[in-house]
């Protein structure tokens, strides 16, 4: 076991797991709320390999519908998100829903490994290979044989060990580093990253043939901020885990904290909104019951009008502003985040668009590393330029 440990501290081995209860059988096991938490995940209960997809909006749930229909096959899978947005959570369950769940799940994050390292990680070493090299070592590849192998921000691995993976992706065969012989491998290849894929094959940083390999199955993950009706269901589950962690009957959420989370753009996803609610359980202790004063200022700033009124839904005002929030987005999306094209591409001035996104609560996010200007927006200067504000600041900069 010790020998898959090395390196990335992601590389994660995980025990056999049990078969998968058919979701329309009930148990009497079931306690009071479950029937409740099957409908926000299509499980059959806390034991569900689809638990950790919860939510009821239309993205979500076909997701859970192609996990499902996905595991059954041998395909290789390419998933594709933001940070924080469950990756690995559908890879977990993809390997669990499907034939090779009692064989091992083994995950990899590509981007924690340095080039030095990473072959020997993946498909390990004979004694001698290196310096260092004082016995024969099985990889990555070859422990996972017959099970699942996941690998995580695969987009930044380099060109050299691309090649190597588009070999053993179309041969089912690789080569231990300092071996001439060719081991034969059958294993279930699961990938994610949290850039688009195909954008990096266009810049030329990652290899189209082997995008073409991974890509047979693409499960493209939603942004938490597009699914918002998801985010009470999420807040729900996480506090019933704190509720557990702490020995608390239950956890209350003022409805006034509930409209700041569900107005939150949640530029870090799931991931973001699980630790919010950790601290906010952490402060509210003894009391079972978070305000939203409890709310780190991020969130709670977020709290706006059109984001979080939900009387004055179905107004004329509130549609209008709906839709103004959602082509603001969109463009500052398509820009990357550059605000200074972004309020070309829509008309604006740029302290126009700065007070509209503090009007909506949209909160700037890290712009990508290697910047792009959108297509429709005419030269102008970068965020981060001198007397502009970066990327990662508010919008008030």
């Amino acid at each position: 076991m010790g020998a898959f440990r090395q390196g990335s501290r992601k590389d994660t081995a995980y025990p056999e797991t049990p078969s998968v209860t058919d979701p329309k059988e009930v148990t009497r096991d079931d306690q009071p709320g479950e029937a409740e938490d099957r409908l926000d995940t299509g499980s059959s209960g806390p034991g569900s390999p689809l638990v950790g997809l919860a939510g009821r909006s239309r993205q979500i749930q076909h997701i859970r519908e192609l996990v499902q229909k996905v595991a059954l096959s041998e395909a290789t899978v390419l998933i594709e998100g933001e940070t924080g947005t469950g990756k690995e959570l559908v890879a977990r369950a993809v390997h669990a829903l499907s034939p090779r769940r009692a064989k091992r799940f083994l995950a990899h994050n590509c981007g924690a490994t340095p080039d030095t390292l990473i072959e020997s990680e993946l498909f390990g070493h004979v004694k001698g290979a290196f310096t260092g090299a004082v016995e024969d070592k099985k990889g990555l590849f070859e422990a996972a044989d017959q099970g699942t192998f996941f690998l995580d921000e695969i987009a930044d691995v380099s060109a050299m060990m691309q090649m190597k993976l588009l070999r053993v992706l179309q041969e089912r065969e690789f080569r231990r580093v300092g071996e001439t012989q060719h081991r034969r491998i059958n294993v279930r290849i699961v990938a994610a990253t949290n850039r688009e894929l195909l954008r990096e094959v266009e810049a030329g940083r990652f290899r189209r043939d082997l995008y073409y390999r991974l890509s047979v199955i693409k499960l493209k993950l939603p942004p938490l901020r597009e699914r918002r009706e998801d985010v009470p269901v999420l807040a729900k589950r996480f506090l019933l885990k704190q509720a557990r962690r702490i020995g608390l009957g239950e956890i209350q959420l003022e409805k006034e904290a509930m409209e700041a989370l569900v107005a939150y753009d949640w530029p870090g996803n799931v991931r973001e909104l699980e630790n919010e609610l950790e601290r906010a359980v952490t402060l509210a202790l003894p009391a079972p019951r978070i305000s939203v004063y409890l709310l780190s200022e991020a969130v709670r700033s977020a709290k706006s009008s059109l984001a979080c009124s939900t009387r004055a839904a179905g107004t004329l005002r509130y549609e209008t502003e709906r839709v103004e929030r959602k082509k603001i987005l969109e463009a500052l999306d398509s820009c990357r985040w550059n605000k200074t094209h972004a309020s070309q591409v829509l008309g604006l001035s740029r302290q126009g668009l700065l007070k509209k996104m503090r009007r909506f609560g949209i909160v700037a996010r890290k712009a990508p590393s290697a910047p792009a200007k959108c297509s429709d927006a005419p030269p102008g200067p970068l965020d981060d330029d001198p007397g502009h504000e970066g990327p990662g600041q508010g919008a008030t900069g």
